[in-house]
């Protein structure tokens, strides 16, 4: 293998021997002479930029992406667009499960062109986690059935079963191997690089503890990824923080997550990088650094990133690594300037980061997050007395069994989040003490744990702490609130609360807009055993001894003497990890043996209420251009500012009665069996038929406030919106959106955007769109247009009536572009230039084509 044959190249290829075993890798120190010095740049670009290194023999990545992306750092001028190739891509079974209907629609599209083109190769390997099934869905095994033909058919995917673990302790533990070995064409020695994942879930930002570059996107740019290998993605400024001091006995790992979240919360981190320098980095070992990276992940910063230091190397000697593997990442993290302990410690030496955050260990405290704001953090001594300015006080009359303001009616213990030996030992202790006096957690209290794989429920099993838990009243059975506090909250009689040890987008509480607390596991069951934030930790008693004397949390408070000799005592985690490691990927008994093995193409089966072919891939024909003027389309919703994506997207329980359930009982689906729009990612009828189902979608143009419907245009009927486009599609009337400010913000970006093209959508008028939605909107074959300044909904004050033309769009050629509208209401009409929201040829391209699937039939760049 030789480097690139282009002439301004970094000849940067070398040899790495370590033992026995020559490696070959694009050394940063011999690229630094042709593009300057990188000593300054911060670790994780560092790996960016070798990643570019690595793209640049396949994808011939210009040598003067790499010089921006260093003069960028070293300037600090505007983030450049570059191309980022993940080693590895992660989804979960639903994410999966859409993405892989369109590969397998895909590769019916090739073989109707030439059957010889039907295999589609993934240039990057995925891994897919079913971390739950439900046994009582009757149609589950479909599904299983499906990913299991893309295991077999589209290699190299690999499927986690079911009952293995959830995402996090998976992904961290199991999946991560921290550095890439890639067989090179001669097959001589190996190519190794830095591992670097992208994936549909928010356990990705855990990997960073290892010195893993990963975050989180959304399944277009991993089915992109997937597909050609590469994506473009903005070069992420990156905020260091500095840790210093020495952390108290009594502050947990979560402490210190919870006071750094706060602190960013007020750098502005959202889309950047949060990497980990200083002298007390040491401190903290790869569990710290997974909790503290998990609790980041809350800011909305893109990712977050400790080099690599011996505390790696320790936990890959623990999770049971060949001592072999262990040795290259520490020779190649040397040798490659991606070590921490390399770096001074001297301020002014360290890299050059956009701002710096300076976090002392020795002055952080006990604490909640949530109280005044999802990231903010409070003192544990402060909660009382926070929490009383926040509710009116209680009324002493009100009955006994009255749920009052901040009663604590949830309590989660989450080693999905939490995976962290130390935390949960130090909350199975203290559940032990408190239940060997007879106490549980009080009456309105719904606990529960959330083990997040078999090996953390075994090493808690080995003390007899989980035993311990349970007699508390912590269930492993996910409870659902009861039917008081659902009631209560619903009513808004009182501000009643949760408290988690790590981030959940599920939480109950939170969802009936109740406060939902972030705190470590240790004040979890201590809260749970006071039961109300208005209840003084230090001084409440929880209850009565034997012999009649009151007790108090600091009676049974764990020890760190109790705490370390428990951790001795537990089974060896080594052992416990290898155990599992060996069965990672075997199937369970009850799957079926696969019916249709070794078919490249997949075997659709007739009226499948789960499985359906993609009606958004199909082949475009020669030279067409689907890019096209329109005239008097019709608006199916006026939207205001802010609308998630995640309110476009079908979400919760199909009823039988909804448009989606309709059809779901016309393929003789169950009526109790129709489950949630959440097992319908691979059919999209089912998934347009439950389109602006969320609650906080108001569209103007329906005086009532129903979600989900919008009025008809002449017949003035008001309709679900499926039902309104199919009558609009009939008549081949063109359809638009007209919104507000920030379109399309925040997650579930794939489907936001296909429904609106299932639904017929040519074009979404708005006055800014979310940066990611945009692009989601291009990949489908949506116009984004924007209106200019002095312009916006409130002046076109638009009517169901009002029909709206666009012409021009055949010719853009330069970037920005403007296009005109004619705007044609009951007494006027008007005309305005909109920006075309297209940056350049590429995604005028995919416009042009219909969107991702079919520029990739027809051979253009993604």
């Amino acid at each position: 293998m030789t480097s690139s044959s282009n002439k301004n190249s970094p000849k940067c290829l070398q040899t790495l021997t370590v033992g026995d075993k020559a490696y070959i890798y694009y050394s940063l120190s011999a690229a630094s002479e042709t593009l300057g010095d990188i000593k300054s740049l911060p670790c994780c670009i560092r790996v960016l930029l070798e990643n570019l290194l690595w793209q640049e023999e396949k994808f011939k990545t210009a040598t003067e992406d790499m010089q921006t992306l260093c003069t960028f750092y070293a300037m600090k001028k505007r983030a450049p667009r570059l191309t980022f190739r993940p080693t590895r891509l992660f989804m979960t079974g639903e994410d999966a499960v859409s993405a892989l209907t369109d590969i397998a629609t895909l590769r019916d599209e090739l073989n109707k062109q030439a059957p010889e083109n039907e295999k589609i190769e993934l240039p990057c390997p995925l891994d897919i986690i079913i971390d739950k099934t439900d046994k009582n869905f009757p149609l589950a095994q479909e599904r299983i059935d499906f990913l299991r033909w893309g295991e077999k058919a589209l290699p190299p995917i690999r499927i986690v079963p079911p009952e293995k673990g959830t995402s996090s302790p998976i992904n961290l533990d199991y999946l991560c191997d921290i550095i890439h070995l890639e067989k090179t064409p001669d097959n001589s020695s190996p190519l190794i690089v830095s591992s670097t994942a992208l994936g549909s879930n928010q356990s990705l930002s855990m990997l960073g503890a290892l010195g893993c570059l990963s975050w989180k996107s959304n399944v277009f740019d991993i089915e992109t990824a997937l597909l050609k290998g590469n994506f473009s993605s903005v070069t992420p400024n990156v905020i260091g923080v500095k840790i210093t001091g020495k952390v108290k006995k009594t502050v947990s790992t979560t402490d210190i997550g919870i006071t750094l979240i706060n602190k960013l919360a007020q750098e502005k981190v959202r889309g950047k990088f949060i990497e980990f320098f200083g002298p007390s980095v040491d401190q903290l070992t790869v569990p710290d650094r997974a909790i503290i990276a998990n609790l980041v992940s809350k800011t909305k910063a893109l990712g977050s990133f400790f080099p690599i230091d011996a505390a790696v190397l320790s936990h890959l000697t623990m999770i049971g690594k060949p001592a072999e593997h262990i040795e290259l990442v520490e020779t190649y993290a040397k040798e490659q300037g991606l070590w921490r302990d390399s770096w001074p410690h001297d301020a002014q030496q360290v890299p050059t980061f956009s701002s710096t955050i300076d976090l002392s260990l020795g002055n952080l405290r006990p604490g909640v997050s949530g109280l005044e704001g999802p990231t903010s953090f409070t003192n544990l001594l402060d909660v009382p007395e926070a929490f009383s300015k926040k509710v009116p006080s209680s009324s002493s009359s009100a009955p006994l069994d009255t749920l009052r303001h901040g009663d604590i009616v949830w309590a989660e213990i989450s080693a999905c989040s939490t995976v962290h030996p130390k935390e949960l030992v130090a909350a199975g202790l203290l559940a032990r003490k408190a239940q060997a006096m007879g106490f549980t957690l009080k009456p309105w209290v719904r606990g529960t744990l959330s083990l997040g794989a078999p090996h953390i429920h075994a090493f808690l099993d080995s003390l007899k702490l989980f035993d311990d838990l349970k007699a508390l009243g912590f269930s492993i059975e996910k409870k659902e609130l009861s039917d008081k506090a659902k009631a209560t909250l619903s009513e808004k009689k009182a501000l009643l609360v949760s408290l988690q040890s790590g981030p959940d987008d599920d939480n109950p509480v939170a969802t009936l807009e109740g406060l939902a607390l972030t705190a470590a596991p240790l004040l979890v069951v201590a809260f749970g055993l006071i039961g109300s934030l208005l209840h003084d930790s230090a001084i409440t008693e929880i209850g009565k001894s034997p012999q009649g004397a009151p007790v108090f949390l600091k009676d049974i408070w764990p020890t760190e003497t109790e705490i370390r000799d428990a951790l001795k005592k537990a089974s060896s985690l080594e052992i416990l990890y290898q155990e599992q490691r060996k069965s990672l990927f075997t199937p369970p008994a009850a799957w079926e043996p696969l019916a249709i093995e070794n078919q490249h193409l997949f075997p659709w089966r007739e009226n499948s209420a789960i499985i359906t072919p993609s009606p958004l891939v199909t082949t475009p024909e020669k030279g067409a251009n689907k890019l096209k003027d329109f005239k008097e389309a019709q608006l199916l919703a006026l939207l205001g500012d802010n609308v998630a994506a995640a309110s476009i997207c079908p979400q919760g329980t199909i009823t039988p009665d909804s448009p989606a359930g309709l059809h779901l009982l016309s393929l003789a689906v169950p009526r109790e069996r129709l489950g949630s729009f959440d097992f319908y990612t691979g059919n999209s009828e089912i998934m347009q038929r439950g389109a602006f189902m969320g609650s906080a979608v108001i569209n103007t143009l329906v005086t009532d406030s129903e979600t989900g419907k919008t009025v008809h245009s002449p017949s003035g009927k008001v309709l679900p919106f499926f039902e309104a486009a199919a009558l609009y599609h009939e008549k081949k009337t063109p359809l638009v959106i007209a919104a507000g400010k920030n379109f399309g913000h925040g997650p579930k970006q794939e489907w936001a955007a296909k429904i609106l093209r299932l639904l017929g959508i040519r074009a979404i008028l708005a006055e800014s769109f979310a940066p990611d939605y945009r692009l989601s909107l291009l990949r489908v074959g949506i116009l984004p247009l924007q209106f200019k300044q002095g312009v916006s909904m409130e002046t076109l004050a638009f009517k169901i009536e009002d029909k709206i033309s666009v012409i021009g769009l055949k010719e853009i050629t330069r970037f920005p572009s403007e296009v005109m509208a004619t705007f044609e209401q009951t007494k006027d009409i008007s005309r305005y230039m909109l920006l075309c929201a297209v940056r350049d040829e590429k995604e005028l391209s995919l416009l042009e084509k219909g969107g991702l699937w079919s520029a990739y039939l027809d051979k253009i760049t993604l």
